[in-house]
């Protein structure tokens, strides 16, 4: 169950309707967390195109350690802004998965994507499916906007 002060409702619901909306106000705040949580274990970057080699990609946060084994992932997001289309926004989360089969073999990625609605989250979760993908949908609760993150994981590890 995720929860959330109602400043911060009221500041993504705010971003939300701006032009290209909330995503990278979220990347810098879901970067700033995992940094400061876990200060000294991992080492987490921005933008970070070591990931994506030899392509001009870059990852929108990547996290690893030197001195732990099996711990890098990197990450992708998408973040459905106010009166964005359910199937442009489902062609950019395909756009992003393509892009993630891109990026070093034995690293795992995690794609997290938010929509701003029931209705959109049921039409972009119908149409990733109706291209063969099977995004997991978390319910967020306590929240008007986002409504839900659908997320998709692939590792190397548990293949």
């Amino acid at each position: 169950m995720c929860q959330c002060n109602p400043g911060l409702r009221e500041k993504v619901a705010c971003l939300s309707r701006a032009f290209g909306g909330w995503e990278r106000w979220f990347q810098l705040e879901l970067a700033y967390y995992i940094g400061t949580q876990f200060w000294g274990k991992y080492v987490v970057k921005l933008e970070d195109g070591s990931v994506y080699p030899s392509t001009g990609y870059r990852a929108d946060i990547s996290i690893y350690s030197d001195r732990i084994p099996r711990t890098a992932t990197f990450v992708e997001l998408k973040c459905q802004s106010k009166n964005e289309d359910p199937g442009y926004f489902a062609r950019q989360i395909v756009n992003d998965l393509n892009k993630m089969d891109k990026g070093k073999p034995d690293w795992d990625c995690q794609l997290l994507a938010f929509t701003q609605s029931p209705e959109d989250t049921y039409r972009v979760g119908s149409e990733l499916r109706s291209q063969g993908y099977a995004p997991v949908i978390h319910k967020l609760q306590g929240l008007t906007v986002p409504d839900a993150f659908l997320s998709f994981f692939r590792s190397p590890f548990l293949s």
